[in-house]
C-alpha cells in the first residue's frame, strides 16, 4: 500500500451534502473519465449545498454513502448520488492526492481514514436567519435562485455542448431524462 503524506491527507474530505427547499439539486455536475476510471466534480454553483458543504471544482469522488464507486458505470453513481433526495455523503480527494493513492489496493480506504468532515447546513440562508424572513421575502428568494439557476443551466449546455463531454448535473436540469 502507499502512504499518503500528511499534508495531502488534509486535501481529502468526506462531504455531508443536504438538499435545501430553497435550492434545486445540490449544486454540482458529475463527469466521467471512463478511460481512467475517474468521476469528477465539476461545476460547483456558488451558494449552493456543493459550495457550502466542501466541494471543489476538480474533486475526484471515490465514494457514496459509504460506498465506493470504482469500477461502477458513471450512470449507476449518479443514480446512487440523487437516489437518497435529502442528503448524501461524498467520499472526494483532490487530483494530486488521487495520483499517489490510485495504485493502492484501496484507495477509497487510505483516503477515507484521515478525511476532513464537511457538512452543509441544515438550511441555507441568502440574507440571515430564515426565520427573520416573512413569506414574501422567501418567495423572493425561491425565485431569484430560480432565475440563476435557470442562466447558469442555459450556460453549462452550452459549454457542454461546444466541448461534449459526458456530464450529469446534480441540478434542477434534464440530463439522459434523469431530473435532478
Amino acid at each position: 500500500m502507499t502512504d499518503v503524506p500528511e499534508t495531502e491527507v488534509a486535501r481529502v474530505r468526506l462531504c455531508h451534502l443536504r438538499i435545501w427547499r430553497n435550492f434545486k439539486g445540490y449544486g454540482f455536475s458529475l463527469r466521467s473519465e471512463p478511460l481512467l476510471d475517474e468521476q469528477i466534480i465539476e461545476n460547483i454553483e456558488e451558494g449552493s449545498p456543493a459550495k457550502f458543504g466542501g466541494l471543489h471544482d476538480g474533486d475526484i469522488l471515490l465514494k457514496v454513502n459509504g460506498r465506493s464507486v470504482a469500477k461502477l458505470p458513471h450512470k449507476d453513481i449518479v443514480e446512487m448520488i440523487k437516489g437518497k433526495r435529502e442528503e448524501v455523503r461524498l467520499l472526494v480527494v483532490r487530483p494530486d492526492v488521487y495520483e499517489t493513492i490510485k495504485g493502492a489496493d484501496s484507495p477509497a480506504f487510505i483516503a477515507e481514514r484521515e478525511a476532513t468532515r464537511c457538512e452543509t447546513p441544515i438550511e441555507a440562508s441568502i440574507f440571515g436567519s430564515a426565520s427573520s424572513l416573512n413569506e414574501a421575502e422567501r418567495h423572493l428568494v425561491r425565485a431569484d435562485t430560480e432565475t440563476i439557476n435557470q442562466i447558469l443551466a442555459k450556460h453549462h449546455r452550452k459549454i457542454r455542448s461546444k466541448y461534449g463531454h459526458i456530464n450529469h448535473g446534480m441540478t434542477h436540469e434534464v440530463n439522459d431524462g434523469i431530473k435532478g
